[in-house]
């Protein structure tokens, strides 16, 4: 968590619940201001590592959290609390999965790299009265620089974490229907499989590539 005062990292000094031994001065600063719902949470004290601010946290669940903030609101939903800024729609999507196969490269009309890949993320889900396997595929695009060490460091298998936006496209299929494919658009690939021989692999980021132009984007 970072400082309340100046917004750089911190340092947790003590972390105390209702329950622990003594209870500690922690939770009766803070308690009052949330045991009057419940009684499970925690409660850090933290140091600003840069400017030493000294400050309290407390932690509590999602549901609790939205409880409270229907109470606290007189009965209004929680989403009228939240500042009309943070309301904005937001395209964001953060997967973590393996490679299908070995990433393909190529570039634009104008030189601009291109690489795509598909990743796969594993989930166990419910069906029927037995939990199995699930596995879906994503298609990756990735840009610039960030798409040459792609293709240089990533192989099929080789395990990534991927941030980027949803982009949805048209196209028509060898029979004239019209089709819908959609594709993660990376601004961040990072590389976590070992790297072999202890060579170490840069990580593929928005540091190393430009604001791609929507021109550019090949769909």
């Amino acid at each position: 968590m970072n400082c309340t005062k100046c917004g750089k990292g911190t340092k947790v000094l003590t972390t105390r619940h209702p329950h622990s031994p003594g209870n500690g001065w922690e939770v009766s600063a803070v308690g009052p201001k949330i045991d009057w719902h419940t009684s499970i949470f925690v409660v850090r004290r933290r140091r600003c590592l840069s400017c030493g601010n000294t400050f309290f946290s407390a932690e509590i669940s999602s549901e609790d959290l939205v409880e409270m903030m229907w109470k606290a609101s007189a009965g209004k939903s929680p989403f009228d609390l939240i500042k009309p800024e943070w309301r904005s729609e937001v395209n964001k999507v953060i997967i973590t999965g393996n490679l299908g196969q070995k990433p393909e490269l190529r570039k634009s009309a104008s030189g601009l790299p291109i690489c795509n890949f598909s990743v796969a993320t594993n989930e166990r889900v419910k069906k029927g009265d037995e939990w199995v396997d699930h596995t879906e595929w994503h298609r990756v695009t990735v840009f610039g620089k960030q798409a040459e060490s792609c293709e240089r460091f990533l192989d099929k298998g080789s395990k990534v974490a991927v941030e980027g936006k949803l982009r949805t496209s048209t196209y028509e299929d060898k029979d004239g229907n019209t089709r819908k494919s959609t594709e993660i658009i990376s601004d961040r690939v990072e590389f976590l499989t070992k790297p072999e021989n202890g060579v170490s692999r840069p990580q593929a980021s928005s540091q190393q590539t430009a604001r791609i132009p929507d021109e550019e984007i090949p769909f």
